[in-house]
């Protein structure tokens, strides 16, 4: 009845599936007990050990359970917030190589997602973004703005609050703890989270048997849905029985819905012929990557598709 009174989601659709997913992906391989019941790093926490870097790396330690080796380095002059935030993400990258026993991939995102698990949001989204002023000496002030972390302050805001609602958060004074940019997205999905519980983060993946796939694929929520569509890409299989269902997803109103069919259908051509015409539909979209796509996936099943390129 009164539909435009309901919460939305602070992030884009492929952001939000994205922090849910690479956090179910870090509780497989850490637990969900473990980010269940780590302890949110406080400002009070940090400011204790003002001057005293060894006693706030040991506090950090703590926190994360870890006591391993890491690749930190000293940088004199820096807060406590700074020193704590570059220490937590020297953890998480040395916990994640540790666990995966990957030395080359770059890890910076999963690094971040993983301290945000663990408790270390606060510093870390505070610290995002070096924000520098100066006059240039005509009485005009110039800013510079140096990315410092590897997500944006609305996704360790979004991160947090994924993360406070699978635990039950209900105290979230800490908020007003957080840099504005990063306060108001947590602020705005943990009232979404609460009101809808529209979120794929859980303990494990789910088994991407037919039913299960069937299932995702009808489900009405879109987050379920692009959830399923990555889910069987990695699995590099898909059931012929599924092409009625992916045909639906190509007229989905939400286009990276329509658009993660495209990439699954590029790489599953004999089911993509059976949805040649909503496929030749999309060409005539609004959005430059749903047109690019399916041009291409068109050219890539056959000749005599193009006369359902439209002009």
């Amino acid at each position: 009845m009164f539909g435009f009174f309901q919460p939305t989601c602070p992030v884009g659709l492929e952001e939000k599936v994205w922090i849910e997913r690479e956090m179910r992906w870090l509780a497989g391989l850490f637990g969900a007990r473990r980010f269940r019941e780590a302890k949110l790093i406080r400002l009070d926490d940090l400011e204790q050990f003002d001057g005293d870097e060894a006693g706030l790396i040991g506090f950090v330690r703590d926190s994360l359970q870890f006591h391993g080796e890491t690749d930190f380095y000293h940088v004199a002059g820096q807060s406590s917030e700074k020193i704590a935030a570059r220490f937590i993400r020297a953890c998480c990258k040395s916990l994640i190589k540790e666990v995966t026993s990957d030395t080359e991939s770059p890890l910076g995102f999963s690094v971040d997602v993983l301290a945000i698990a663990l408790g270390g949001t606060i510093p870390l989204a505070n610290t995002c973004l070096k924000e520098t002023q100066w006059a240039d000496g005509n009485n005009w002030f110039r800013w510079r703005f140096e990315r410092l972390g590897a997500l944006p302050a609305h996704l360790y805001g979004y991160g947090l609050a994924v993360w406070c609602w699978d635990r039950g958060e209900k105290d979230l004074r800490f908020r007003d703890e957080l840099r504005p940019d990063a306060r108001e997205p947590f602020a705005r999905a943990m009232t979404f989270l609460n009101a809808s519980a529209d979120c794929v983060y859980c303990d494990r993946p789910i088994s991407m048997s037919v039913t299960a796939a069937e299932e995702g694929l009808a489900d009405s929520s879109p987050s379920v849905q692009l959830d399923t569509l990555i889910d069987l890409s990695e699995a590099h299989t898909v059931h012929s029985s599924l092409s009625e269902q992916l045909g639906e997803l190509l007229r989905s109103d939400e286009n990276i819905v329509a658009l993660y069919t495209l990439f699954l259908l590029r790489n599953h051509l004999e089911i993509a012929r059976h949805q040649i015409e909503a496929i030749g539909d999309l060409t005539i979209s609004e959005s430059p990557n749903l047109r690019h796509e399916s041009l291409g996936l068109l050219a890539d099943l056959a000749p005599d598709t193009q006369h359902l390129v439209h002009a």
